[in-house]
């Protein structure tokens, strides 16, 4: 999911049960950096072309007003069958399926999946997830967005 994104900040996920959860910005983001992607991933500003607008909005949760939600997007050159795999292979090990879904409709391009991810939480967090969509975009490039959302509550102890 992003371009040389591999072992950036990956201390802290596999250790946050036991510890304060710390800022849940500064959480969301290390979880993005921690993604591995397929050689050649380019990060995207805007959401590519040909994805249906399944990329465009951030996946979150109605109602939840202490939430943060960082995310990126990228394009590969790679099949649409090969790209989910690679990456769902190199997902930190605490990670925890939660669901796995797809779009369709109208302009939806029929090659594409949703998959969430939990994580261990403590101190105020009561929610720690990885939200990854990929998408087959035209000419043989498949798109990727990732989603780490954090949910607080104002208590510290459950």
């Amino acid at each position: 999911m992003f371009v040389g994104a591999s072992a950036v900040g990956a201390v802290l996920v596999g250790s946050s049960a036991a510890k304060p959860f710390g800022d849940p910005r500064v959480r969301a983001q290390q979880l993005l950096n921690q993604l591995v992607l397929p050689p050649g991933a380019q990060r995207l500003h805007a959401e590519p072309r040909g994805d249906g607008g399944l990329l465009k909005e951030a996946a979150t949760n109605p109602g939840d007003t202490l939430l943060v939600d960082r995310s990126r997007i990228w394009r590969v050159h790679e099949s649409y069958f090969d790209v989910p795999s690679f990456v769902l292979n190199h997902l930190p090990s605490d990670a925890q399926g939660d669901g796995r879904g797809a779009a369709g409709g109208p302009g939806i391009p029929y090659n594409n999946e949703d998959d969430e991810y939990l994580f261990p939480t403590s101190g105020n967090i009561r929610n720690f997830e990885l939200v990854l969509s990929f998408v087959r975009l035209p000419h043989g490039w498949t798109a990727i967005r990732a989603d780490a959302i954090v949910s607080s509550c104002p208590c510290m102890h459950h």
